[in-house]
């Protein structure tokens, strides 16, 4: 692993913003967020991305099946 990925902290604890700072500030605005809001804000984008995740995962596991289904029939031919 490199240097770069071992100095990057993914942490997701509730004090650390570093990962989500737009979740921080509004946008219209410079005040800070309550904790409770960034909260519910930082679990919106974690759901949506798990959303698009599986949406990807689906779609991948979609072509690996089509292809092994090609793959059988040609054996069988």
């Amino acid at each position: 692993m490199s240097a770069y990925l071992k100095s990057v902290d993914f942490k997701l604890t509730q004090g650390d913003k570093r990962m989500f700072p737009f979740f921080g500030t509004n946008c219209c605005s410079s005040e800070i967020c309550s904790p409770k809001a960034f909260q519910e804000r930082r679990l919106k984008f974690l759901r949506w991305m798990r959303d698009d995740l599986e949406a990807r995962l689906a779609g991948l596991n979609a072509a690996i099946e089509t292809i092994e289904r090609q793959i059988s029939r040609e054996e069988v031919s």
